[in-house]
């Protein structure tokens, strides 16, 4: 579902329950599949924050890995280059050549 039909449907659930309607009665009128805790959960964030509640978060991103993480990680495979390598010699998960070889042991 687009983010337009999405925040339309939300604004419909929410409405539905504002007016009295219960939960399952509102989700099924407004056209979603969502669990009573969410409903709740959107209910409550819609009366704290306003029309912004309607807007999905999330950008097409289900995790973003933060700056910290990310150069840990990276100092640490940099530091140790075999850290990853599988016991299995015929998996190709362990550490390459430029030339796209595995490298001798």
């Amino acid at each position: 579902m687009e983010h337009a039909h999405r925040s339309a449907a939300l604004a419909r659930l929410l409405e539905g329950m504002w007016r009295g309607q219960p939960w399952r009665e509102a989700v099924q009128a407004a056209g979603l599949t969502v669990s009573r805790a969410t409903a709740y959960r959107l209910l409550r964030r819609r009366r704290i924050e306003g029309e912004i509640a309607l807007h999905d978060r999330r950008h097409g991103h289900p995790y973003v890995l933060r700056a910290p993480v990310r150069h840990w990680l990276e100092a640490y495979y940099r530091a140790h280059p075999n850290a990853f390598r599988s016991p299995n010699p015929g998996n190709l998960g362990g550490a390459m050549r430029a030339d796209g070889e595995r490298q001798p042991d």
